[in-house]
């Protein structure tokens, strides 16, 4: 009965995800929703560090919105180029490929 019972919530916690988001083509984009979703949620309360700055880019390389965009470079600003850490200049790498290269899986005709 208790499997039944899961089942059948996430059956239709699912169902309803997809309905409410009009441009979804599967419950693969639900679920991505709802982690970018918890994702702003957490980048209100972070101060600007490192994480935040990975935070965004995940996001930005997922939904490619400028204003991520434009706060990871405003705290990237900040950093001191002549003593970067190797995560900040992998962060900034990872960053500079994403904005390069937007559609890295297209599919060519």
């Amino acid at each position: 009965m208790v499997v039944l019972s899961l089942l059948f919530f996430f059956f239709f916690q699912a169902e309803d995800g997809i309905r409410d988001f009009c441009l979804s083509r599967g419950l693969g984009d639900v679920y991505k929703r709802q982690v970018l979703d918890r994702a702003y949620n957490i980048l209100e309360q972070l101060p600007a560090s490192l994480l935040k700055v990975r935070l965004l880019t995940y996001c930005y390389g997922e939904i490619y919105e400028e204003g991520l965009l434009q706060e990871a470079h405003s705290i990237m600003d900040k950093w001191d180029k002549g003593t970067l850490t190797s995560e900040q200049a992998e962060v900034m790498e990872e960053l500079k490929n994403i904005e390069e290269n937007q559609y890295p899986f297209e599919i060519l005709d």
